[in-house]
């Protein structure tokens, strides 16, 4: 099982890749790790993952190491997803072009307010939340993004686990109780504001 801090960086260096020019054949760790701000230690380090083999003094063919981190990273297998909370944060996520292009798509977004039920989120349906748990077990959904209050979450939470998904991306501040088998990542905006914002006054 890879670490999560090392997938995410693994992404990073696919993101890298992909914007590079295609003269460029050959990147050395020590290009991707000051293009990503990190050492080149560590991203030979995190190279150890993979079957991709550098050589001396010329470093990684790009093309081999861009395709076998797309398949590690499993970016062309298609993902469905559902997202629960129409509001502005929401309606953010929902709209955000670049999880098509990775293969995620957000199937539908639910919520309780009788407003927005039966509008659309770009082009994304607005659903009852009463219809959530057999919408996700019908459409194969197997993730679930939570975007409502924090009073709310855990309800939601377990709604979808009741569905069938099998992972969770939180953006309610609140930690979410789940069965060993889900996987959740959290987000929580303002934590993240704030400690950002310590580290500016401490320059």
């Amino acid at each position: 099982m890879i670490p999560w801090v090392v997938l995410e960086r693994l992404f990073l260096y696919y993101t890298y890749l992909e914007s590079l020019p295609p003269e460029v054949e050959w990147v050395s760790s020590q290009m991707l790790g000051d293009a990503l701000g990190i050492s080149g230690d560590l991203v030979r380090k995190d190279m150890t993952y993979c079957t991709t083999k550098g050589k001396p003094r010329q470093g990684y063919p790009v093309g081999q190491l861009r395709d076998h981190l797309r398949e590690m990273l499993k970016l062309d297998l298609p993902v469905n997803a559902v997202l629960v909370g129409a509001g502005r944060l929401g309606s953010a996520l929902a709209n955000y072009p670049g999880f098509r292009r990775h293969n995620m798509h957000i199937l539908a977004a639910f919520d309780v307010d009788p407003a927005k039920v039966g509008t659309h989120v770009g082009d994304v349906p607005v659903l009852p939340i009463t219809e959530l748990e057999s919408f996700v077990t019908r459409n194969d959904v197997c993730c679930g993004i939570i975007t409502v209050p924090a009073s709310s979450a855990q309800e939601v939470a377990d709604m979808l686990v009741r569905s069938g998904v099998r992972s969770i991306w939180n953006f309610a501040p609140v930690s979410l109780r789940v069965p060993h088998h889900v996987v959740v990542r959290n987000e929580n905006i303002i934590e993240g504001f704030i400690l950002l914002r310590i580290q500016a006054l401490e320059q």
